[in-house]
């Protein structure tokens, strides 16, 4: 407290959160309301992550995603390193404040993207950090999905080259949607490779729903022959080959024609898999960076962001929605033993 109070105390200039200068504020005051926002925000999520896995414990819950994250930054099998864990007291709010600012960094900025558009000075970029945490609070209690309009078209040029023969008739397209804060938060706190560079592949989604099941097939086969080196085969993301190695693997990838979406995973969705065998899937998930690859970082964390558009009979996509509480549930106990126990 008192170390909050000098702060505030000594840092009484005014800083800017819009272009306007009736904008400006006192850092110190500004400084307050974020870090109130922040554990508010923090709490919020922190409670519907528990209600998801049914544990009710939220300590537990905080000191064993802590515990996963330093075991898989600091340790590695054979080397002989070990973690003096008395020496962590504070671990938990540690691992909570890196995921958090993480979480708010990617769901802000990917909205801003529209205000570095350098050819429309009507329209002013400002750092998500000067307000992401009250941002993010609003968002949820007004429940946004709305994505920018930058990736409204992003996706509407992905679609228009894939129904390229069909007509409107023939298909619906659901979305783009925002991938909503409290699964971008249970993705990173508790999942797979939470503590390695790793990409979030679905942070705005939409669903391409085809009418039968031949426009499907040829949609599938129109992404197959633009685009052959990505149906199918494993990505190799930055965890496995290095960010270095991986912005270069994405430079040579071909974009559709007229735009910067570069396509870098088709695939039949996880759903399919008993069809998956016999070349039956009605279901697929194309995975693509709108130009060059989003990148963040927090401490010692890393996220690359991309996107999603689910390509399927409507059948298919309703029965992947109604499983999909007991599916993401089920990921996170597998991901963390400590909380499956």
């Amino acid at each position: 407290h008192h170390l909050l109070l000098e702060v505030v105390n000594e840092h009484n200039d005014k800083i800017y959160t819009n272009i306007s200068v009736w904008d400006a504020k006192e850092f110190g005051k500004l400084f307050l309301e974020q870090l109130q926002s922040r554990n508010l925000l923090f709490g919020e999520l922190l409670t519907e992550f528990s209600k998801l896995i049914d544990f009710s414990d939220k300590k537990i819950i905080q000191r064993a995603a802590a515990v996963q994250a330093l075991c898989s930054v600091h340790l590695k099998a054979g080397d002989g390193n070990h973690i003096d864990f008395i020496g962590f007291s504070s671990t938990a709010l540690w691992y909570q404040q890196e995921i958090l600012s993480l979480v708010m960094r990617v769901y802000c900025e990917d909205q801003l993207m529209d205000n570095l558009d350098r050819g429309d000075y009507s329209k002013f970029y400002v750092p998500s950090a000067l307000q992401d945490a009250p941002k993010c609070r609003k968002d949820i209690e007004e429940k946004k999905t709305a994505p920018s309009a930058c990736r409204k078209h992003s996706f509407e040029k992905l679609i228009a080259f894939l129904v390229n023969e069909l007509t409107e008739d023939d298909y619906q397209v659901q979305g783009p949607v925002l991938k909503p804060l409290q699964s971008l938060f249970n993705k990173m706190f508790i999942r797979r490779g939470q503590t390695a560079v790793s990409v979030i592949g679905d942070m705005t989604r939409a669903t391409l729903l085809v009418k039968n099941e031949k426009d499907l097939r040829g949609i599938v086969k129109r992404v197959e022959e633009a685009f052959p080196f990505i149906h199918g085969k494993g990505f190799q993301g930055p965890s496995e080959v290095g960010v270095d190695t991986f912005l270069h693997q994405v430079f040579k990838m071909k974009k559709i024609p007229e735009s910067d979406i570069i396509p870098y995973r088709f695939k039949a969705n996880s759903s399919q898999k008993k069809k998956m065998d016999k070349g039956e899937a009605l279901l697929y998930n194309l995975n693509f960076f709108d130009g060059i690859p989003e990148y963040h970082r927090v401490g010692t964390t890393e996220m690359f962001v991309a996107f999603e558009l689910q390509i399927g009979l409507e059948a298919e996509v309703n029965g992947l929605r109604v499983d999909h509480l007991a599916y993401e549930e089920g990921r996170i106990l597998n991901a963390q033993p400590l909380l499956k126990a």
